[in-house]
């Protein structure tokens, strides 16, 4: 859930309100798939998605 707004577009990490992009080495396509939600460049914050299907 979203706790810094509780309306889905708040977001906040341990490095403050976004931290920096990790590599794209690995797909996120399949089930079972847990990936971070971003907003952009160096977007990302505390939001993630769960991969239910393949993609």
């Amino acid at each position: 859930g979203d706790i810094t707004h509780g309306n889905g577009t708040g977001s906040e990490s341990i490095y403050g309100s976004s931290f920096a992009d990790e590599n794209y080495v690995k797909k996120h396509i399949d089930p079972g798939i847990l990936s971070k939600a971003k907003t952009g460049i160096e977007g990302n914050g505390s939001q993630f998605f769960f991969c239910a299907i393949k993609a």
